[in-house]
């Protein structure tokens, strides 16, 4: 209402100083009838319109500028200081053009109005188009010393886009507190609205992974200093309802120069294909898998039974499963074991091997039953 009335008042004055404009020019005086009710009359029906135009024109303006309000919060700060940069430009430009416009004659004013119109728009164009630059021209030197001989200054670490997934999966909070992971742990707030969906699902199964989700969230902005979530009007990109967390995650990730943590492959294929980076957990847990050389020897608890006769299956502490030969009578046992072999996957690493107190040749005789039996 103060904005409309603003525009109202405005929409008179103009229309006053119109009318004024008007009668100056002769419109009343070339009347026959030159009455002063008549030069009110004019004065009055003017301004009038005037106010009418106000009133209209503020309905679309104050809408306008509702909408673009929000894309300038979303706006990167480098944006908005190109942006600066380059209205300061035009209007220089525009200051320098004044004089020469000024000489045209009765058409001067006007031609001098679009002189600043668009000097100031494509300063604006040409200083965003340009931000990159600016920023390495008023920016502090770079972080790296491409000098072999100088001090070796070290990287600034990326910020972390946490996933669904990697959330739900919790292991990121052991991976954090090891010092492997640094920088800026940052959840989007669409993702946290997932997660709530998934704790408010039906499914029980469901339910309890996102509560899971929730309650590690809790857990990092207790214990981690840097983690934070970010608000749509944090986003240095504009994403849609329409568009799943997958490509959002992605395009937010690719807006704002920051690496993607996740356990997803399909979602870290996605990633670095847009030259994305990626730091897949399930990734690092196959790293860190010891490596196991044949005739190693091993001491696994047997579990259960094979898919042969004869077997026993046993696995490690990181989840490798170890197929021992003949170990279906040690089933529920601690014993010692030789690998014989083993046997990479798309699930992961087989070990094959066969009891330590065993005789016989065990290598050829393990390396054949185990890689038939489990290919």
């Amino acid at each position: 209402m103060v904005f409309t009335g603003i525009l109202m008042v405005l929409g008179g004055i103009l229309g006053c100083i119109l009318a004024l404009r008007y009668v100056q020019l002769g419109g009343v005086e070339a009347n026959p009838i030159k009455t002063p009710g008549y030069y009110w009359f004019n004065l009055t029906c003017i301004t009038v319109l005037g106010i009418l135009l106000g009133f209209l024109f503020a309905s679309s303006t104050f809408r306008w500028i509702v909408a673009l309000v929000p894309r300038l919060e979303q706006m990167p700060i480098e944006d908005k200081v190109a942006g600066i940069f380059g209205v300061m430009l035009g209007l220089i430009i525009a200051v320098l053009l004044q004089p020469l416009a000024r000489q045209v004659g009765a058409a001067g004013n006007v031609l001098v109005t679009l002189i600043y119109f668009f000097a100031v728009f494509f300063g604006i164009v040409f200083g965003i188009s340009m931000k990159k630059e600016l920023v390495r021209m008023f920016a502090s030197p770079p972080l790296e010393d491409d000098d072999a001989d100088g001090p070796y200054v070290a990287r600034k670490a990326l910020a972390k886009l946490m996933d669904t997934n990697v959330v739900i999966d919790g292991r990121i909070l052991e991976v954090w507190n090891s010092g492997f992971i640094e920088g800026d742990l940052l959840v989007p707030q669409f993702v946290l609205d997932e997660l709530q969906t998934i704790a408010d699902s039906a499914d029980d199964l469901k339910r309890a992974r996102g509560r899971r989700g929730l309650d590690l969230l809790n857990r990092l902005k207790e214990e981690i200093a840097s983690f934070r979530v970010l608000r749509p009007r944090d986003y240095a990109v504009s994403v849609t309802d329409a568009e799943g967390v997958d490509s959002k995650l992605v395009k937010l990730a690719g807006a704002m120069d920051a690496a993607l943590l996740t356990n997803d492959f399909n979602l870290s294929k996605v990633a670095e294909l847009q030259g994305i980076p990626v730091l897949n957990v399930n990734r690092l847990v196959l790293a860190l898998k010891p490596v196991v050389m044949a005739g190693e020897e091993l001491r696994v608890n047997i579990i259960r039974h094979g898919r042969d006769p004869g077997q026993g299956v046993a696995y490690l502490d990181d989840g490798t499963m170890v197929v021992v030969e003949d170990g279906e009578a040690k089933v529920g046992r601690v014993v010692d074991v030789v690998v014989t072999s083993m046997l990479q996957t798309v699930a992961g690493k087989m070990i094959f091997a066969v009891l330590k107190d065993a005789t016989g040749n065990h290598g050829n005789h393990g390396d054949q039953s185990g890689r038939g039996s489990y290919r």
